[in-house]
């Protein structure tokens, strides 16, 4: 870690008027919102939120070094909305420093889970999400063992800990919400040799043999389709049912943390088109107070405690011998 790469590049500037750019949609779905009225929601409170939006990283204030061609950023006014595209970055930033640190003493046993549900249409999303998140639950039950399966060993997985990340993909009114699961265990995975319906990709028109599923995800792919549906999880219902719900086990790479800590919704659908106001509305009420990031196992307490004292170290001397040679001024710049 050094100061260089604390340096804020011109590609990131672009970045931050793009995101402001982009936010002008969201302002203005917001204001839809309160003109249109809601029970469950204040219109004044959604009008406050879109003015703290409009503002959102507009706004830099700097210590500005004129002989030395230097701006050192103090701060910035964010609104922390889950909409907005500066935040999302900001708070994926944030994550990826608060668990990071902790999921690296696990590199070698750690192993990234993939779990899906059939998609549904946007008043179905809480509804499902809500599923999803009981049976997610009742999954760790399993895995940890404090839920019991007869006839199948799960003390064999050593799990000993998972982070479970909430996204939702969209296109038009159909909505896919999923887990991305960042688990920690010794187990290995088996052979990939099983070939089901998930196996396939059929984006081009005909089927294309994608991908083989090793007995691990075959169990986990039923196991998650009974708890998702209701059914009552023993060996005899897990045997007897052909397909669950598509589901996939890999050995973690460095770039799954952005993927893991990547934000909740995109501001455009898997065509790459903008989000409508239909897709806010049905995404605000589906996510209303929503928690994206849990922790479970060894990974329950993680804390924000991150070491940067060499960094700070080392930018308090930068600036402490700047300011021996002149004095800046306090500027503020959009």
């Amino acid at each position: 870690m050094n100061l260089e790469n604390a340096t804020v590049s011109k590609d990131l500037l672009k970045d931050v008027v793009k995101n402001i750019e982009y936010n002008k949609i969201i302002i203005d779905y917001y204001n839809t919102f309160a003109i249109n009225g809601s029970i469950a929601f204040d219109s004044d409170k959604l009008i406050r939120v879109s003015d703290r939006i409009s503002s959102c990283n507009k706004f830099w204030q700097l210590d500005k070094y004129e002989r030395y061609k230097i701006k050192d950023f103090k701060k910035t006014n964010l609104c922390r909305d889950k909409f907005c595209s500066n935040c999302k970055k900001v708070k994926q930033a944030g994550r990826m420093a608060k668990y990071i640190p902790a999921l690296e003493p696990y590199r070698d046993k750690l192993y990234h889970l993939t779990l899906t549900v059939p998609n549904c249409s946007g008043n179905d999303i809480k509804r499902t999400y809500d599923k999803m998140a009981k049976s997610f639950k009742m999954l760790i039950n399993y895995l940890n063992g404090n839920k019991k399966i007869r006839g199948i060993d799960f003390n064999a997985w050593h799990y000993e800990g998972a982070i479970r990340s909430l996204e939702c993909t969209f296109k038009t009114q159909s909505y896919h919400p999923h887990f991305h699961v960042c688990i920690a265990m010794e187990h290995c995975l088996s052979d990939r040799v099983h070939i089901n319906k998930f196996s396939y990709d059929y984006k081009n028109g005909y089927a294309d043999l994608r991908r083989l599923f090793s007995e691990e995800e075959i169990l986990i792919q039923k196991i998650w389709y009974l708890l998702n549906n209701d059914i009552k999880v023993t060996s005899a219902s897990i045997g007897e049912l052909q397909e669950g719900y598509s589901c996939t086990i890999d050995k973690f790479k460095d770039n799954d943390y952005a993927e893991l800590f990547k934000y909740m919704t995109k501001e455009t659908d898997e065509d790459g088109n903008i989000l409508t106001y239909e897709n806010f509305i049905s995404l605000y009420y589906g996510f209303y107070r929503v928690k994206q990031i849990q922790g479970y196992g060894c990974f329950y307490m993680v804390t924000d405690d991150v070491d940067l004292d060499s960094l700070q170290e080392q930018y308090e001397t930068f600036i402490q011998e700047l300011r021996e040679k002149e004095n800046p001024e306090i500027v503020y710049q959009t």
